[in-house]
Order: C-alpha cells, then sequence, then structure tokens
C-alpha cells in the first residue's frame, strides 16, 4: 500500500474513484454519440463558446471588482495561482 501512495501519491481508493469516474464518463459518451451525433458536437462547441466567451470573462470580472478580493501571497513568485 504504500508503495502504491509513493508511486501514485493518493490512496487506493482515490485511484479506484478517479478510475471509475472515468469509465462511467466514457460509458455516458458512448451512449450520448449513440444517438444523434451532430446535435451532440453542436450543443458542445456552443457551450465551449458560451463559458469562453461569455461566462469567463463575467466571472473573471467579477473577481477582479471584488471588495473582498485578498491580496496575492508574497510567496507567489511567478503569478500562477493567485
Amino acid at each position: 500500500m504504500n508503495r502504491l501512495r509513493a508511486r501514485y501519491g493518493a490512496s487506493a481508493l482515490h485511484l479506484a474513484l478517479t478510475l471509475s469516474s472515468f469509465a462511467l464518463a466514457l460509458y455516458a459518451g458512448v451512449r450520448l454519440l449513440d444517438g444523434d451525433t451532430w446535435g451532440v458536437a453542436v450543443w458542445f462547441v456552443g457551450a465551449a463558446l458560451l463559458h469562453d466567451l461569455v461566462l469567463l470573462p463575467l466571472y473573471s470580472a467579477g473577481w477582479t471588482t471584488s471588495p473582498r478580493r485578498r491580496p496575492c501571497p508574497r510567496t507567489c513568485s511567478s503569478g500562477a495561482g493567485c
């Protein structure tokens, strides 16, 4: 068990849950694309565009103008994750 944690970085339960979630997502994708493939592709592209062009700027602006925004910690040298 310690070898798994050393190589994987988490417990065996975490690995099992991660693999089962990927299996469920794969099953859902296969079932979803079994029918109206074109409609699913259009919906997926539309959702990505809505998120990237509308929602992302909205919540980024909300974060920037938030009065409760905490300053970036001094330990963050590159600005990533601040």
